[in-house]
């Protein structure tokens, strides 16, 4: 290994650095299990909605339809609403179509149902965006052919090959579509799966944002690992919360969401759990404490249940107030699929995200550096298993702060290059200015403007000049 710089991840033979997503435009699909959850918990935090409701869309949004039997659009207008169960005069093919509300959008011009026969009604719907988009989810129902998606109009494939849900005559799942680096999606179309045409299929639950994902590098430790002092971790100086207690260090709070309930957030735990001591029902977890005796584990409240209880064992939370620019934890007992949902955005796999296995033990640990301005207010662990939520999941040793706020150009050395970029925005002044950087990173106290108590915070990293 070839270390630059200062000492970071090179005390430690087993890091592991995932790599940077590169732009471009990447694919993944929700699994029906998850059919009618919102924002976070399905990866559209912070996203414009469209759900089909009444024939007005949401600003931003226009609709074409095109089939043999004619074309309309694109309109910002639906010709009328369509629910599924009561709409439909020809049969209840659609009826479960709707992912939220009452109604759904249907791939005919009408925007409702033709005789099953009349394959030339049932065409392709493009999704226009002005302006153009980052962030793109909808889900996708009786769809028997998976079809084929364009993107910007050039064809990426079909749906089952880029997100991996596969073509049936129910619910298929959530589409989740992203643009990375200077990427963006102006027109998202859906190519009916029978040439020229044939198939019917709704949408629902549309979700939309100009907004850029939070970007972010993952360096990972391997289990070898587990335990290793803060420093090697790369979080010295940050807020630690390692669970021994049932009050959360300040700024932290969990939440526990799974098909039974949901729970908090909280700041305080509504129960303690020691993997060696308060799982009844097996071993599964000991071992999951970092340090200390205890952990956090995914079942909801915080407490173990029959394993084979899945609808106890969902999604947890961790929200940071104010949002960082680092976050660390331990992962342990990730046995399936897990993906990692940052400020309510599908952020990737969590295997893929650190170079971490999904292994039923000690995963290791993960630090996550928020880029570009970026900031981190919240990390979902999104439960991977099919079926029901199932997977448990201890964590520990969270951590978060530290770091270096004032390398605004983040090369690890707060300087003359620093200050400079410093300088720009303390001119500025307002954080809500046009002018100012995304995010507006040299708001060192978070009060929306960069004046006298920034540059005193600025002051004490340009001392030190190395940032841990």
């Amino acid at each position: 290994m070839v270390c630059k710089g200062i000492k970071l991840a090179c005390a430690s033979a087993a890091f592991v650095a995932a790599t940077w997503a590169s732009a471009g435009i990447t694919y993944y699909g929700v699994p029906t299990i998850r059919w009618g959850l919102v924002g976070g918990a399905i990866g559209v935090g912070n996203c414009t909605i469209e759900s089909f409701e009444d024939v007005n869309l949401e600003p931003g949004l226009q609709v074409l339809w095109e089939s043999p039997a004619g074309n309309v659009g694109p309109t910002s207008t639906l010709p009328q609403t369509f629910n599924p169960s009561t709409d439909d005069a020809f049969g209840s093919a659609f009826a479960g179509g709707n992912y939220d509300g009452t109604k759904c959008l249907l791939n005919v011009r009408t925007n409702r149902t033709f005789t099953y026969g009349a394959s030339s009604n049932y065409g392709d719907v493009t999704f226009l965006f002005d302006p153009p988009i980052k962030y793109f989810g909808v889900s996708l129902h009786q769809s028997e052919l998976s079809p084929r998606v364009f993107i910007n109009g050039v064809e990426k494939g079909t749906v089952q090959a880029l997100t991996g849900l596969s073509p049936g005559s129910t619910r298929i799942g959530y589409i989740l579509i992203k643009a990375d680096g200077a990427d963006t999606i102006s027109s998202v179309k859906f190519k009916n799966g029978v040439n020229p045409s044939g198939d019917g299929f709704t949408f629902d639950h549309l979700a939309f944002s100009t907004e850029a994902n939070p970007t972010f590098i993952a360096q990972g430790f391997k289990p070898a690992d587990w335990g290793i002092d803060d420093s090697t971790l790369g979080v010295a100086g940050a807020s630690i919360e390692d669970f021994e207690d049932a009050a959360l260090v300040g700024g932290l709070s969990v939440a526990w969401e799974a098909p039974a309930g949901d729970i908090g957030p909280v700041t305080v735990l509504p129960n303690l759990f020691n993997p060696n001591t308060d799982d009844p029902f097996g071993t599964a977890f000991i071992g999951g404490n970092w340090d200390g005796v205890r952990c956090l584990v995914s079942a909801r409240g915080n407490q173990s249940f029959n394993y084979s209880a899945g609808s106890n064992w969902g999604d947890v939370v961790l929200n940071f107030d104010p949002p960082q620019r680092r976050v660390g934890f331990s992962v342990q007992q990730m046995d399936q699929a897990t993906r990692l949902v940052v400020n309510g955005r599908d952020a990737g796999d969590f295997s893929g995200i650190s170079n971490l296995s999904f292994n039923g033990a000690r995963q290791g640990y993960v630090r996550l550096d928020a880029k570009a301005g970026s900031r981190i207010a919240s990390v979902r662990f999104a439960n991977g298993r099919s079926g029901s939520f199932g997977d448990g999941l201890g964590i520990d040793h969270v951590a978060f702060g530290g770091g270096c706020p004032q390398d605004l150009n983040e090369d690890t050395f707060v300087d003359d290059l620093d200050f400079q970029i410093f300088v720009l925005a303390y001119n500025i002044l307002d954080c809500a200015d046009a002018g100012m950087p995304v995010d507006c990173p040299s708001d060192m106290n978070l009060d929306s403007v960069v004046d006298d108590r920034d540059f005193q915070i600025f002051v004490i990293g340009y001392n030190a000049v190395l940032c841990p």
